[in-house]
């Protein structure tokens, strides 16, 4: 039996099958859970109820994990895992782990590869769209011209000469003050 013929059975055989009681409540979603409660119908096989996932249910084996288009799906994390592809046998899924930079040069050795990407629509146009991101992030890391430098601040130092006794008892003491109330790190 040809990959066409398996595919073609798949279709034929595919049941919905669905949640216990999906209908009764609007957030429980009709994706397949297993029946778990004491008396449910379902979880018992009893005539009348939905169907309950059996063994032999999923796809044959000859075409699981395998892409509509007859194509085996990898995962592809880094450059070495893309040159082991063969783009007549399998399609390439970018793991999501990946970071841009590496995702950049992934996506431009798999253009020249001729290799499909499942996750990415257009290659040329998210690589295009990645590096004018890195541009406008280093223009922006870039010291602007325009900030006006800061003036160092000139402390004034009053003679002591020019100061009163009593206001020379001041001035220490604030001084004291100061260092005393300072927080030690």
């Amino acid at each position: 039996m040809s990959t066409i013929q398996h595919f073609q059975l798949r279709k034929k055989r595919a049941k919905k099958y669905l949640r216990v009681n999906y209908y009764k409540k609007k957030r429980v979603g009709s994706a397949w859970r297993r029946a778990e409660g004491l008396h449910s119908k379902i979880r018992e096989n009893r005539k009348g109820y939905p169907p309950k996932v059996k063994i032999g249910a999923g796809s044959p084996a000859m075409i699981k994990h395998m892409h509509y288009s007859g194509l085996k799906i990898k995962r592809v994390e880094n450059l070495e895992q893309l040159g082991r592809i063969n783009p007549d046998e399998e399609i390439v899924i970018i793991g999501k782990c990946v970071g841009k930079k590496n995702r950049v040069n992934i996506l431009q050795k798999a253009v020249e590869m001729k290799i499909r990407i499942l996750n990415v629509r257009n290659p040329e146009l998210a690589r295009k769209k990645i590096e004018d991101e890195f541009i406008s992030r280093i223009k922006k890391k870039e010291p602007h011209e325009t900030k006006k430098e800061k003036k160092p601040e000139i402390k004034k130092e009053v003679k002591a000469e020019e100061i009163s006794p009593e206001e020379k008892k001041k001035v220490e003491k604030e001084e004291r003050d100061k260092v005393l109330t300072k927080r030690q790190v």
